[in-house]
């Protein structure tokens, strides 16, 4: 079965996140990722605070990517606020504000959707990945020119080595050859 838990060896099906009865799970809500029955998908898509969610189905390719690129902008809880959720992004403070933070002490900042700012801070991301990767492709073929002109020193080092080793070897001969001329001529 696709959504299980193992108990002593055997398969039990996982139930439902919401009802926690029905083993038929057929969809995941991509903001709350709870997966559910066909039931609880219709009530919680009747719920006020969930009405905007992404119900997607466990078993399609789009739920994957969905739930991979989505990021849950709505029912972020106020840090300040407990009992409150995040509603606007202060740009002037650079943070996430709920009603009472925008009365309290916000009312003159600039403010916008966190859902705007979400998705102009995920394009800079992408600019940023993109010039990463485009640095990244650059370094590696200087590391390759790096490693030829290496490979090349190297050979041409191991080729210059065994050359002198080739003419110290042939001026000892001549020079032991021309010792015993001279050795011979004054003998």
């Amino acid at each position: 079965m696709a959504f299980s838990q193992s108990i002593k060896g055997a398969q039990i099906p996982k139930p439902c996140e919401l009802c926690e009865t029905d083993t038929n799970i057929k969809w995941k809500c991509v903001q709350c990722n709870t997966l559910m029955c066909e039931k609880c998908k219709k009530i919680h898509l009747k719920v006020q605070t969930s009405i905007t969610h992404d119900i997607v189905d466990v078993k399609g390719q789009k739920a994957k990517k969905e739930m991979e690129h989505t990021i849950i902008t709505d029912n972020i809880p106020c840090q300040i606020h407990k009992k409150k959720l995040n509603c606007m992004f202060c740009r002037t403070c650079d943070r996430l504000v709920c009603p009472d933070c925008i009365a309290a002490s916000h009312k003159k900042h600039d403010l916008d959707s966190i859902e705007t700012v979400c998705n102009e801070r995920r394009e800079k991301l992408k600019e940023i990945k993109s010039k990463f990767s485009e640095n990244f492709t650059l370094c590696e073929k200087e590391n390759s020119k790096v490693r030829n002109f290496k490979a090349k020193y190297e050979q041409f080092s191991a080729e210059s080595v065994q050359q002198i080793k080739g003419l110290n070897s042939t001026l000892n001969n001549v020079t032991n050859q021309r010792l015993i001329q001279y050795t011979q001529q004054t003998s």
